[in-house]
């Protein structure tokens, strides 16, 4: 390797390595041994110190399982010190790694993604990828897999255990990131809450999640590190925006929505609703899927009825969505048989429509229900 013997010399002259120590196979130290290269200007220069592998363990070389021994300059994710760092329990995986980056100062999220393995950031659960950023957090695998949205290439991601389909998350960071400043001033982590579709509001502190810089309007997105920071050039500190209030029943049916995904702090709420048909028989991956499937119906017609893709405003209007479908839930099957009724009977040909599509479609789900559960739904339909 070009100027390997040079700093051969200067690793030897300052005590680093023994004289007989080869130089091929070299890899890149941390930053207690540039300070100790002072002989060689032109390598002190370069953004990136490399040290032979041998010594490696000694002075906490960036080195991870299956890295070949050509590593070059743009390896500049220090993997072997390890952080200290552990996820928070309702933290997602990006939000995670994009902490890690900001203590590491690396550019970007998506950097480290590619040192640890995936070529893009997203929340999969990958096993050797997973292996070598609980090493470098200085965490355990199963605490990596937690904060994960399920296996690679499944259309169900498995959210704090519960299954739901993909489409309800944000798996792979398609979508604007939305957040709670208020949340982020309490403490400085993304909330896993903030990846689910059906969740639009902060039921903490009543507040809808904010997705767009309130000067340039672009979308926040996981660009850079970090997470305190808005992605736009504008740079703004994203726990001092002000976001707009909510009703207290939809703060309240957001609630719920927690609680069966897994919050602790709404259980209470998530068991109340569940003691009522038709969710009695339902566990929580599916009552959650069912309220929001059901609550994008009652909103109006849309182009694929009873699915769990959100389009264009319907992502910003999920709370309204959830509160509908409670309220049905609180009067069943009452009130949801003369929503269908009133549609069957509009002069609107597309509301009539909706109201077929939509009735078929919930059918089909239910008919894929596990058999010992959706016994009301079944009765119903």
């Amino acid at each position: 390797m070009k100027g390997g013997s040079a700093l051969k010399r200067a690793l030897c002259g300052s005590g680093a390595i023994a004289p007989n120590v080869p130089a091929p196979a070299l890899v890149r130290v941390s930053c207690s041994v540039r300070a100790k290269i002072t002989s060689c200007k032109r390598l002190v220069r370069s953004p990136t110190i490399f040290a032979p592998k041998e010594i490696a363990n000694k002075w906490s070389v960036a080195y991870r399982p299956g890295m070949d021994d050509q590593t070059t300059s743009k390896h500049r994710f220090v993997e072997k010190r390890s952080l200290g760092a552990h996820p928070k329990s309702d933290e997602s995986l990006i939000g995670f790694v994009a902490r890690l980056a900001e203590r590491q100062r690396v550019q970007t999220v998506n950097t480290v993604f590619v040192e640890i393995g995936p070529s893009v950031a997203n929340n999969r659960f990958y096993d050797e990828p997973a292996a070598r950023l609980a090493h470098l957090a200085g965490t355990t695998v199963d605490a990596i897999r937690t904060i994960s949205y399920g296996p690679v290439d499944s259309s169900v991601a498995v959210f704090r255990g519960r299954k739901l389909p993909a489409k309800m998350l944000d798996v792979f960071a398609r979508r604007y990131r939305r957040l709670c400043p208020r949340c982020l001033e309490e403490s400085a982590h993304h909330r896993c809450w903030w990846d689910v579709q059906a969740i639009s509001v902060c039921p903490i502190h009543k507040l809808a999640l904010i997705a767009a810089c309130p000067k340039c309007k672009k979308g926040f997105v996981w660009k850079g590190s970090g997470v305190l920071t808005s992605s736009c050039a504008c740079e703004l500190d994203l726990r001092g925006l002000a976001c707009a209030a909510v009703t207290d029943d939809e703060s309240a049916a957001t609630g719920v929505m927690h609680g069966l995904l897994g919050d602790p702090r709404f259980q209470d709420e998530a068991n109340q609703i569940k003691s009522l048909p038709p969710l009695s028989d339902l566990d929580d991956g599916h009552a959650a899927e069912f309220l929001f499937r059901l609550g994008l119906d009652l909103l109006g017609p849309r182009r694929k009825p009873f699915s769990a893709s959100t389009t264009g405003d319907l992502l910003f209007r999920t709370h309204e969505a959830v509160k509908a479908s409670c309220d049905v839930v609180k009067s069943w099957p009452n009130q949801l048989i003369d929503i269908q009724s009133a549609w069957a009977a509009s002069d609107d040909p597309e509301v009539c429509k909706h109201a077929q599509k939509s009735a078929a479609a919930m059918q089909r789900w239910v008919n894929h229900l596990p058999p010992d559960q959706g016994l009301d739904l079944r009765d119903f339909i």
